[in-house]
């Protein structure tokens, strides 16, 4: 926990730098809600802004449709759609992750700089105006492009999609065999009805999935954490030279834009991927791992000894071993749970 309160600490400090972008509700249907940053949770209303950190979510009946400039998006019934700030190409910016359900993002007018989609199982970089995101119960996406280009990425693999075409990804795995598609075409209710049949079929090889997603995850954060340290020590160094400079009187402007200002940036981005890395995870564990769980709970009650169950059950474990080790303990605060 101590990690995470002197990551936290640094991010607030120099928060002013990272840009993001916030959206408004623009319109609605049923009761869908916000769960805050801080952990509170609160109806939707339309002309509500929705910002970096945020979660939407909706059940059944419920719709949200969100705007930012020149991005719209709309969410689903029965999905968990979140904004989540991170690191690329040396900028801060939106990502907008789609954990469970369905969401449609488009653009209105190109602009170069769209934001990342994200699933449990796969990152897509969007270069066109319309592209549907669906994530399943068992953590497997479906990407169908309407227009444009997207490049659907999954554990080390790349798969570009154009006009028309999809690509389902499981989660563990790199994307699938592309094929033509038009979002209008799918039955979201029917599609995430296979996956849970594929689930109940064979829930070990499912939970073995989420094993190997979940070590991608911390595999990530245990790449960036030692550089965060080493540029926070180097930062807190240059600290030191500059108190000993105003305690002697001396101008600290240049020393600070030409050592400092830089080193302050990288270390912030650090921060912001690493609590990126951290919170995909708790939505992997919360979102697919605890509902598979109440599941096969549910469907095995008469036959709790049941070998199959019972593999599932040591995997989860597994799973939730190195979560609670390598990121609650030091990346997790109780706001984001």
């Amino acid at each position: 926990m101590k990690k995470l309160i002197c990551l936290l600490l640094l991010l607030f400090l120099y928060l002013p730098a990272v840009f993001a972008l916030d959206y408004t509700v623009i319109y609605m249907e049923g009761f869908p809600y916000v769960r805050g940053t801080g952990g509170s949770e609160d109806d939707l209303f339309v002309g509500e802004t929705v910002r970096t950190g945020d979660t939407v979510i909706t059940e059944s009946g419920d719709s949200v449709e969100l705007e930012s400039g020149a991005f719209r998006l709309k969410v689903s019934e029965n999905s968990v759609f979140t904004i989540i700030e991170k690191e690329q190409n040396g900028q801060s910016g939106n990502v907008l992750a789609c954990f469970l359900g369905k969401f449609v993002f488009s653009v209105n007018k190109f602009t170069g700089n769209e934001p990342d989609l994200i699933t449990n199982s796969a990152v897509c970089g969007v270069r066109g105006t319309s592209v549907a995101i669906l994530a399943g119960v068992d953590g497997t996406s479906l990407i169908i492009v309407e227009e444009g280009l997207v490049e659907v990425q999954a554990e080390g693999d790349i798969v570009a999609l154009g006009m028309g075409e999809g690509v389902e990804v499981e989660t563990g795995s790199g994307p699938g065999e592309k094929f033509t598609a038009l979002e209008s075409e799918i039955d979201f209710s029917a599609w995430n009805q296979d996956r849970m049949d594929t689930m109940l079929t064979d829930p070990v090889r499912s939970a073995m999935n989420i094993e190997q997603r979940m070590i991608g995850y911390i595999t990530q954060i245990q790449a960036i954490y030692p550089l965060y340290l080493e540029k926070k020590a180097l930062l807190d160094e240059y600290r030191d030279v500059m108190s000993s400079m105003k305690e002697n009187g001396e101008d600290t402007s240049s020393y600070y834009q030409e050592n400092v200002i830089e080193l302050e940036k990288e270390t912030t981005f650090l921060i912001l991927n690493i609590r990126y890395y951290a919170l995909s995870a708790l939505s992997l564990r919360r979102y697919v791992l605890g509902r598979m769980y109440l599941i096969l709970k549910s469907m095995y009650i008469t036959d709790l000894v049941n070998p199959v169950y019972l593999e599932f059950l040591e995997i989860r474990q597994n799973i939730l071993d190195v979560y609670e080790k390598e990121v609650v303990e030091s990346f997790i605060v109780q706001a984001d749970i």
